[in-house]
């Protein structure tokens, strides 16, 4: 049993018409930049919003197909907003038996069902306060429990961490983790954070400008990013180009960085690589991580075929290195340990020369 969302709809100027399927047992976390539509599938999804056309289906059942609708608090969809939305005048427990009362349930029955989740996630000292009183990963766990409560066949964590200050998140999101973990339904997580992304789920989907553009596992997206937010979100240099076959030395032609610079600034250049089993003249994407670039002063007198003058845009921190962003007729982002920084004396503004092997990039169709 799963989900099966086609979602069309619009909303002013903007136009939803987005296909995915999510299993039960196997998070799908739905990624995309701001104004892509994530949002406006969790209203979906949850019977906020109606749809234009196309049907949404949750284990068997058609929830909503443009002219029959099933209404919100029969749909058995458990949503964590990114605000949480916790009602404010009233108490942690009657925010989590909330569900339960809207479905029917009498209220002594929604409380003591309420009070077990209490229990097991810690909050039961905290049954009778208001939200206003709560740090905002208690705040968070009270919106998780509120969602659950209801045994929801599809659990929708949208932008579960993002309201949270640094020090609450590790914490909440290994409660999410261990939450997905033990959860039998569909769960779907919205995110725009990498690491939420790979922490919390096994395969992803990515929404642009209201559509599907790529889906898979997480590694799959690694290795073969097929649009500028896909290749930033993995950390990887994405160009498209032309392949020639030409000669000994196979390349992309015409190679310019997908999401990057535009108009006159956006220079082309070659990328030279290693033979790929595809046609002649194939429209192609190139990416390349970039621990893969190696920055120098002098000109490299390796074997690797790619080298080039750039001048350094950037440096910004990451997950226990450095990404550099450089500028030039290759227009790159390299990563580097802060050592590497010291030893090269890298400062914004300064002249390297950025290298890599052929074999470092993978070709695909484009």
């Amino acid at each position: 049993m799963s989900l099966r969302a086609d979602i069309r709809l619009r909303r002013g100027g903007f136009t939803l018409d987005a296909r995915f399927d999510a299993p039960r047992g196997e998070p799908l976390a739905l990624i995309g930049p701001n104004g892509s539509g994530k949002s406006t599938i969790c209203a979906a999804l949850s019977g906020i919003i109606r749809i234009d056309s196309g049907s949404i289906e949750l284990c068997g059942r058609t929830l909503d197909d443009g002219r029959r609708r099933c209404p919100p608090q029969g749909r058995g969809v458990g949503v964590v907003f990114q605000d949480r939305l916790l009602f404010p005048t009233m108490t942690v427990l009657d925010n989590i038996a909330f569900g339960l009362r809207a479905a029917g349930r009498r209220r002594d029955e929604a409380q003591r069902l309420a009070g077990k989740w209490l229990d097991r996630f810690g909050l039961t000292a905290l049954a009778r306060r208001r939200p206003g009183v709560l740090s905002g990963g208690e705040a968070q766990r009270v919106a998780i429990a509120r969602a659950l409560a209801i045994e929801p066949e599809l659990l929708i964590l949208d932008e579960p961490l993002a309201a949270l200050d640094r020090a609450s998140k590790p914490g909440v999101r290994l409660l999410i983790a261990e939450t997905l973990r033990q959860f039998e339904g569909v769960a779907l997580v919205i995110t725009h954070d990498p690491i939420e992304a790979m922490s919390l789920a096994g395969r992803v989907a990515v929404i642009e400008s209201g559509a599907i553009v790529q889906s898979g596992t997480i590694e799959s997206v690694r290795r073969t990013p097929r649009s500028a937010f896909a290749a930033a979100f993995v950390g990887i240099n994405l160009f498209r180009g032309e392949l020639s076959l030409a000669g000994e030395k196979p390349a992309v032609l015409g190679a310019r960085r997908v999401g990057g610079l535009e108009g006159e600034a956006a220079g082309s250049w070659s990328i030279r690589v290693a033979a790929p089993d595809l046609p002649d003249r194939s429209a192609v994407f190139a990416a390349l991580h970039p621990r893969s670039v190696i920055l120098s002063h002098e000109r490299p007198a390796s074997s690797a075929r790619n080298a080039h003058r750039c001048e350094v845009v950037s440096i910004d921190p990451i997950e226990g290195a450095l990404r550099v962003s450089l500028a030039g007729p290759a227009e790159l982002s390299a990563e580097i340990t802060e050592e590497a920084r010291a030893e090269l004396g890298l400062a914004v503004g300064s002249s390297v020369w950025a290298s890599f092997k052929a074999t470092e990039v993978a070709v695909y169709p484009g």
